[in-house]
């Protein structure tokens, strides 16, 4: 699904869309012939990190690249395939072994051509063509496809008004991948409807529908009786038992509905109007399950802000930026608690295996103005425990949220602690169990948990 929101959009539908002012680097080549201009992270967007920057610091948003050789053909964009359409109506985009194939840009060619269109893919010599096209895009998974106002190369502008067929193109797709219009092109593949809205209970099979599963979870009734067996249910070793980190399936694809409602209807910059918008777009779409869960997900928001504040209020005494590390971010709704309260040169760490999860909530604490205070970082809690210490400046972590799978708690605690990325001195928070469908958990249930984690030489408190 698209994320959107990547680069400044038009304030109202009525306005016109706001095109990105976009750079030829001429000083850096981002892949060459036979090497890995195809290969994502390493091969693409690695070699684009130092031009795009100098790039924006020079009023431009974005870098184009031409191929390595004669620096003479069309590559990409920064992080984004090329498309245009030319005065006489064609959709050209670039052919070249060099470039990131893009799924997008395969789907608007089918469409285009489903239209009419003539798509051509094939060679674009810059200076020969450019000025042949009406209309630019950068086109990409994340952003589908966004205007581009102008291309620069050295001291020529090229300017591009028009972007209505893109435009019309992009919301053709997007009504597709939102379920607005019928899939006429084979783009989708149903998998199910997770979650059933008349009984508020999954409706399909999914990594949470065996019983145990369930009963681990808190989405069906009967959960065992207090014991230490119920403990290592819930926080045993990897594969034990207990809700894995697969919250896809769970939220069911909610979150870039999540990132839209976020984007439309929160303040940019302002972290409450974030949460503001972040509950109320929840409590739309679960409202049964809002209302059983209302005062423990009030109990969590607490907890985590009163255990900051705290932290932030010993730091004011020592002089010491404070340091918090949160283990599984969705989509950053409480690395935005956390984040909000931390001074000046103070940093939230927050590890989050789902790449997708961790796209969306660098998009949402951006947008709620605390980049400069989060940092998102993607992969295994566990993998990741051994860079966390250098990180945190090889200081140990004030505060520390486990919110991540709870079946990873106990192993993660004691790997941090061996790091020293956890002490005597650090606030240990354990989300045990505020998620959407979690039944309630006795008092009972909540001694026992409380007191399996009291060995621990930090201070602990659980959410329950």
């Amino acid at each position: 699904m698209p994320a959107g929101g990547y680069y400044k959009k038009a304030a109202s539908a009525e306005q016109e869309e706001v095109g990105i002012k976009a750079v030829v680097s001429e000083d850096h080549d981002r892949a060459a012939p036979r090497g890995t201009g195809a290969v994502k992270a390493a091969g693409n967007y690695a070699a684009d990190l130092n031009p795009v920057h100098a790039a924006i610091k020079t009023g431009y948003n974005t870098t184009l690249y031409l191929d390595a050789k004669e620096q003479r053909y069309v590559e990409e964009f920064s992080v984004a395939n090329f498309v245009g359409v030319t005065h006489d109506g064609k959709y050209v985009t670039p052919k070249s072994s060099t470039i990131l194939e893009s799924t997008t840009n395969i789907l608007l060619m089918q469409i285009a051509k489903a239209r009419g269109m003539v798509v051509e893919e094939r060679p674009i010599d810059f200076e020969a063509e450019i000025g042949n096209f009406k209309e630019v895009g950068m086109c990409g998974t994340a952003a589908v496809v966004v205007k581009v106002e102008s291309i620069t190369r050295g001291d020529k502008t090229y300017t591009f008004d028009s972007f209505d067929t893109i435009a019309s193109l992009r919301s053709a797709l997007t009504s597709v991948q939102h379920g607005d219009a019928p899939d006429e092109y084979g783009f989708m593949t149903e998998v199910c409807n997770v979650f059933d809205d008349a009984t508020d209970k999954p409706a399909c099979d999914s990594p949470y529908e065996s019983a145990g599963m369930l009963s681990a979870v808190g989405i069906v009734d009967g959960l065992e009786q207090p014991s230490v067996p119920l403990v290592r249910k819930l926080f045993g070793p990897k594969g034990a038992g207990g809700p894995t980190a697969d919250m896809a399936t769970w939220y069911s694809g909610y979150e870039r509905e999540l990132l839209d409602h976020v984007v439309q209807k929160a303040t940019p910059g302002n972290p409450d109007s974030v949460l503001r918008s972040m509950d109320e777009f929840w409590r739309a779409k679960f409202p049964r399950l809002q209302e059983q869960t209302a005062a423990r997900w009030e109990e969590k928001r607490r907890t985590i802000s009163e255990k900051t504040a705290a932290m932030v209020a010993k730091s004011v005494v020592s002089g010491r930026p404070v340091r918090c590390l949160e283990l599984g971010t969705y989509c950053g709704y409480s690395a935005i608690l956390i984040a909000k309260l931390l001074p000046e040169g103070s940093m939230l760490h927050t590890v989050e295996s789902d790449y997708l999860f961790a796209a969306f909530a660098t998009k949402i604490v951006e947008f709620a103005g605390l980049e400069s205070k989060t940092k998102i970082w993607m992969g295994d809690a566990g993998e990741e425990s051994a860079l966390l210490r250098a990180r945190l400046e090889n200081e140990p972590a004030d505060l520390v949220l486990f919110d991540h799978s709870r079946n990873q708690y106990v192993e993660d605690l004691q790997r941090l602690e061996d790091l020293g990325v956890v002490t005597a001195e650090s606030a240990v928070l354990f989300d045990l169990g505020v998620h959407l469908g979690d039944a309630t958990v006795t008092q009972a249930q909540h001694e026992v948990i409380r007191e399996f984690f009291m060995d621990r030489s930090c201070v602990v408190a659980t959410m329950l």
